[in-house]
């Protein structure tokens, strides 16, 4: 009798291929996880303001979350990051971008302001076939600069009114505005390009003829850094600078050194 060894020889391959197929499709088809760290915002060494929720910044489950696919651009993820969980933490094998942000994207604000911090990150078909989450790290920075302003007690002695008021090119191109005033508190956040130079303009009316004068200082400013202003006024100690004329004491903090300097403001000053 003769045995034809070939036909299950012929099934034993065929389903080897089929299987083969088969687990090849499912992986294909199978979708990897992310395991995702962020940083809250660490610049602006003393993160102090009353208008902004500067707790919220601590808690990242809340800032806002988006990926997409780095060739097609298509967005494959949209939400909170204490969001991405379950089913929606789910994508298939390939390249993404993806971008944190939290607060307020403005030209100057004195609420939440803007923090954003980008990465790209890899799921690999290895890390499909394992269920190996993929992992990224991102830090998220503020995206303004910060500016305060602080009034000496002997202003009101001298000027009925003084403020400042600052110029950058976003808020030239918008026509908005941003004043210290008298009773300001908080911070100005400010949209800056890379070691912009921002303009403080010093207003002052003085308070025995109510004839007013500015006095402008300038500061390159970028992403994360802080500018202060420290302004009193007091009557000129040396004895050449003429009678009933004022001095304006400004202390620049740049957090990285303070300058002093006085500045007699002489009567042809005074408009």
């Amino acid at each position: 009798m003769k045995i034809n060894y070939f036909i299950p020889f012929l099934l034993v391959a065929l389903c080897l291929v089929m299987g083969s197929c088969l687990s090849d499709d499912m992986e294909n088809r199978g979708m990897g996880t992310l395991d995702l760290q962020v940083t809250p915002a660490a610049s602006f060494s003393a993160l102090q303001s009353r208008a902004a929720d500067l707790s919220a910044y601590g808690n990242t489950s809340n800032y806002r979350l988006k990926i997409t696919e780095k060739t097609a651009g298509a967005v494959v993820f949209e939400g909170t990051v204490g969001s991405l969980t379950g089913d929606k933490n789910q994508f298939k094998a390939g390249a993404y971008d993806l971008t944190v942000s939290f607060g307020e994207a403005a030209v100057a604000t004195q609420g939440n302001f803007y923090v954003e911090g980008k990465t790209s990150f890899q799921v690999t078909s290895q890390q499909v076939k394992d269920g190996t989450p993929a992992s990224a790290q991102v830090t998220c920075s503020p995206k303004c600069a910060k500016v305060n302003v602080n009034f000496g007690s002997k202003m009101a002695e001298y000027f009925s009114d003084y403020y400042v008021t600052y110029q950058t090119a976003a808020l030239t191109q918008h026509q908005q505005s941003a004043v210290w005033g008298k009773s300001t508190v908080d911070p100005w956040y400010l949209q800056v390009q890379e070691n912009e130079v921002v303009t403080a303009i010093i207003h002052v009316v003085r308070k025995s003829d109510g004839k007013w004068t500015e006095v402008t200082r300038t500061q390159p400013l970028a992403d994360g850094k802080a500018w202060t202003l420290n302004i009193d006024a007091e009557e000129p100690t040396e004895p050449e600078v003429e009678e009933g004329k004022i001095e304006l004491v400004i202390t620049i903090d740049e957090r990285t050194n303070d300058k002093q300097e006085t500045i007699v403001v002489p009567n042809e000053w005074w408009m």
